[in-house]
């Protein structure tokens, strides 16, 4: 990954503006070495190999290192949110292990004084036997590059916080935890933006679903969707890690591929690297970066 690492820092170091930060398909190019690494197609590092899945304990103790490594050469300041959460009745912990698991988190400060954040980001686990390419490689994908881009602002007037959730697909264990972690450190929160499953458009319209926007947050995809000449859907209903924030009262949106032309390889082995749309993502990409940085820049 010294690759990557290196052209990350070449733009921190020489502070581009985010006209000049690369997109299309240099963006492209880096979403597809990420999620490569993450489904499976290349070694997740030098000395374990191949991670197949993200579902057994050990994998995603694997996911949440690679994570928490690549936010920290970016130049990040990153940290890891152990958590424990015990089954819903007491005596079931006898018999099975409560639910434990790492979020990672890392902060893209504001350049002026701010106590405000914008916190987006996506779960990082995989159904078992799924390589997870789409479901949420993309996600996980997502969130580093729109990282790595807001970092390159030279003005930021909010606080960004990239989060990668663990246990998404054990009834969002790990975004629970993180809602009850933010609220317990008293994070004033401007909006949450989670991403999950955005890899494919088998009929080519390129549609973005937001699902269960608030006011604000809706006109602001739609917005931005018109002048990008990106179909924006919007749906009902809390299909992922969303839920979590929703239910706390947080000002949020999931966003996802379109819930009329999704992956038909969802949680199965199928879901692999070479079924991802990646110009597609990269689409949807610039889309959330750019909602992204209108907060700040309205601010």
């Amino acid at each position: 990954m010294k690759w990557i690492g290196i052209s990350v820092f070449w733009l921190f170091l020489h502070g581009v503006s985010a006209q000049e930060v690369p997109s299309g398909i240099k963006v492209k190019k880096d979403q597809q070495r990420i999620i490569a690494e993450l489904s499976g197609k290349l070694p997740l590092d030098s000395k374990t190999g191949l991670l197949t899945q993200r579902s057994t304990p050990k994998e995603r103790r694997r996911v949440a290192d690679y994570l928490f490594k690549r936010l920290l050469e970016a130049g990040l300041s990153a940290g890891k949110h152990h958590y424990k959460s015990p089954n819903s009745v007491f005596v079931l912990d006898l018999l099975f292990r409560p639910f434990k698991g790492t979020n990672v988190y890392g902060i893209v400060p504001a350049t002026t004084e701010s106590q405000e954040y914008v916190i987006f980001g996506g779960h990082y686990d995989s159904e078992r036997g799924s390589p997870g390419a789409i479901d949420n490689a993309t996600g996980m994908s997502m969130g580093l590059l729109l990282a790595w881009e807001l970092l390159s602002l030279k003005e930021r007037k909010v606080n960004y916080m990239v989060v990668f959730f663990d246990q998404e697909e054990d009834d969002e264990v790990g975004s629970k935890a993180f809602v009850k972690w933010l609220l317990s450190e008293g994070y004033k929160v401007h909006s949450v933006h989670t991403i999950d499953t955005v890899g494919w458009d088998e009929d080519g319209d390129g549609a973005i679903s937001i699902q269960s926007p608030t006011k604000a947050l809706e006109k602001r995809y739609v917005a931005e969707g018109a002048r990008l000449g990106i179909k924006i859907e919007v749906a009902g209903g809390a299909s992922s890690d969303n839920g979590s924030f929703m239910r706390a009262g947080f000002e949020t949106v999931g966003v996802s591929e379109s819930f009329d032309d999704t992956t038909p390889y969802i949680h199965t082995p199928e879901d692999r690297y070479d079924t991802v749309d990646f110009n597609y993502l990269a689409r949807a990409t610039e889309l959330i970066f750019n909602v992204l940085k209108s907060i700040s820049y309205e601010q």
